[in-house]
């Protein structure tokens, strides 16, 4: 039995890392193709879907879900470092890297689940503990649920306003 050479010691462990992420990677375009095909649309409906929205909407949306993300970062970050008794300093690099993935990871598995197992497992890395990083990241879930059930509330009493009141839509109200 011949021995595999070693060239680099951990080079096994990267390639098993890499074929791991790659292989979750499939398994998310995977989903992401048969979702569509579950609901009946074709490839052509979809194109058609995306083709209708104008070019000049793109630069905008892409700079608001920048913003929404790397918002995300920093809230953790600040979160991280207002834990108290031991608080932790990670750098703004590191907590936008892991919020990006676990965004990535979120469009194909529950974001609510992947941010924090993401951020956990890249966190670790510089010895933070496990239950801070997660529940760092399940704090600022939480603050971002309040938010959201306020906007809601408030977004549902314009539109209400807006229909019997202004006898049409919220527009007609704003």
């Amino acid at each position: 039995m011949t021995q595999m050479p070693t060239t680099a010691p951990g080079r096994f462990v990267a390639s098993s890392r890499a074929l791991r992420l790659a292989l979750w990677f499939a398994a998310g375009v995977g989903l992401v193709c048969l979702l569509p095909a579950l609901f009946g649309l074709g490839l052509s409906e979809i194109a058609h879907g995306v083709a209708a929205v104008p070019l000049t909407v793109l630069p905008p949306m892409i700079a608001a879900q920048a913003l929404v993300v790397l918002a995300g970062a920093r809230k953790w970050q600040i979160v991280l470092r207002a834990l108290p008794e031991q608080p932790v300093r990670l750098d703004f690099g590191l907590c936008s890297t892991a919020t990006t993935l676990g965004a990535l990871a979120g469009q194909v598995l529950p974001i609510q689940i992947v941010t924090p197992a993401i951020r956990a497992w890249l966190a670790r890395r510089y010895d933070v503990p496990l239950l801070r990083s997660i529940g760092g990241s399940i704090y600022e879930q939480m603050v971002d649920f309040l938010v959201l059930v306020a906007a809601g509330s408030a977004s549902f009493v314009v539109w209400m306003l807006g229909t019997f009141v202004g006898g049409g839509t919220s527009a007609t109200f704003l």
